[in-house]
């Protein structure tokens, strides 16, 4: 298989768009076949974007992590994959490859070697997705504490302000001033 075909290849097992084998330095596309062929959604999470060095290698690592969750030696140089190393990437595709016609046990999950099933990986999904709705709701309901405080405030800054406008303008006009200044018009306090 040529370098365009290994290319293709992992373009429709990752559902990703490189377009040449360097750019699988990120390590996400192949993160992102790992997990599919071996049912690890728990790996998906740990997935970075991939630009920085750091980013690339901890999706390596990843890697090494669910190899060794099949029971896999991951023989591959990270410092080579996450530089482009054209060969060494190659090699690893290729290896991914091999997995896909293997019968390989799915995860870890299982002590006896038996397959994923579809119960667990549904369990896995509504577990991530009830995780999902409580941090939607906890931040819904930090948005409305802090809604309710900006309330808090602006009515008082509102009763200020018709006090202060009781007063003579002598008294109050620095405080009828500040009040009705626009965001563009503060300056940093000088102590």
């Amino acid at each position: 298989m040529n370098e365009n075909d290994l290319v293709s290849w992992l373009n429709s097992r990752s559902s990703s768009s490189i377009s040449t084998i360097r750019e699988a330095q990120s390590g996400i596309e192949v993160c992102s076949f790992l997990i599919l062929i071996t049912g690890s959604p728990q790996f998906e999470k740990k997935i970075t974007n991939g630009r920085t060095k750091e980013e690339k290698a901890r999706n390596f690592e990843i890697a090494k992590e669910i190899f060794g969750s099949i029971g896999l030696s991951f023989d591959f140089s990270i410092p080579k994959l996450i530089n482009g190393d054209k060969n060494e990437l190659i090699s690893l595709i290729k290896c991914i490859q091999s997995l896909e016609d293997e019968e390989q046990p799915m995860s870890d999950h299982e002590e006896e070697g038996d397959y994923l099933d579809i119960d667990l990986l549904i369990a896995d999904l509504e577990e991530n997705l009830n995780q999902k709705l409580e941090d939607s709701k906890h931040f819904a309901k930090e948005i409305e504490e802090l809604a309710s405080e900006r309330e808090f405030y602006l009515d008082k800054l509102l009763r200020v302000e018709k006090i202060a406008e009781k007063h003579p303008p002598s008294d109050s006009e620095a405080v009828i001033k500040i009040l009705k200044l626009t965001s563009g018009d503060f300056q940093p306090c000088e102590e």
